[in-house]
């Protein structure tokens, strides 16, 4: 089904606009009424809409608004623009058409140091298209293959104090830490990506404060193991940072940090 979509206090139209194509949601989606597909997929919003940027910032306080922008208000070549990190969005060498963002992920410091991850982990596959890194705003965690997964596991927790995972967590579950307080440090996480932008991820965008039905509050390292080669960074560890992809004949994605 179509439909004429308006946006903004100006009330800008968009004519035949296919919406409600879905077979099946699952999950809890709290106070939102619907999602919507910003992929490169055919019936995403973005090409529907046919802009060559959008923009958006998830905030983490939930009772402030997390604002997106589609083309011309999602330039960032003026006012404070130079804020801005950028790196080239990849294309699957491979597989064509897929609705992913990709990029380069170089590697992962923990602490200030660099983890020692093998060359090619965040690589594709030049002969199946395996692998590779995305940003992916409708996968909540983080997903790392191994090696890569377990060496940065392994530095964070040495960094901390530990040897081994606590012992109510494993590969399978969200490595949780109970105890601190507000004032407790954690070790510094940056991702580094292609063209020397560097990610310097708060405590929230790694280290989530949460709260368990016992009403035990914990912080979660917000990465799991990928079942897959595929990396995905998820919505959590882009929480508070204004990131714009553009897909103009730049083909780039942006990124400015939360204190910018």
């Amino acid at each position: 089904m179509t439909e004429t979509f308006t946006f903004g206090d100006d009330a800008a139209a968009f004519p035949g606009i296919a919406f409600g194509c879905t077979l099946r949601s699952e999950g809890g989606f709290g106070t939102g009424s619907g999602l919507v597909g910003l992929g490169r997929g055919k019936l995403s919003l973005v090409t529907q809409l046919n802009v060559e940027a959008f923009g958006y910032r998830l905030s983490s306080d939930l009772s402030a608004p997390s604002p997106i922008s589609f083309g011309s208000l999602a330039d960032v070549t003026g006012g404070n623009g130079d804020s801005f990190m950028s790196t080239p969005l990849l294309t699957n060498p491979v597989v064509q058409d897929l609705p992913f963002y990709y990029v380069g992920l170089t590697g992962i410091s923990v602490g200030g140091k660099l983890v020692q991850i093998p060359s090619g982990t965040f690589s594709f596959d030049r002969s199946t298209g395996a692998g590779g890194v995305i940003f992916d705003s409708g996968t909540t965690l983080t997903m790392l293959p191994d090696p890569a997964y377990t060496l940065v596991r392994d530095e964070l927790l040495s960094q901390m104090g530990f040897q081994k995972p606590p012992p109510a967590a494993n590969d399978d579950d969200l490595i949780c830490f109970t105890g601190g307080s507000s004032t407790t440090t954690f070790p510094s996480m940056v991702l580094h990506f292609d063209g020397g932008a560097d990610m310097d991820l708060s405590t929230e965008n790694y280290l989530p404060q949460m709260q368990g039905q016992n009403g035990e509050t914990a912080r979660c390292w917000s990465v799991v193991k990928s079942s897959q080669a595929l990396t995905i960074i998820g919505n959590i560890m882009q929480m508070d940072f204004h990131v714009v992809f553009d897909l103009s004949g730049n083909a780039r994605m942006l990124f400015q940090p939360p204190t910018a």
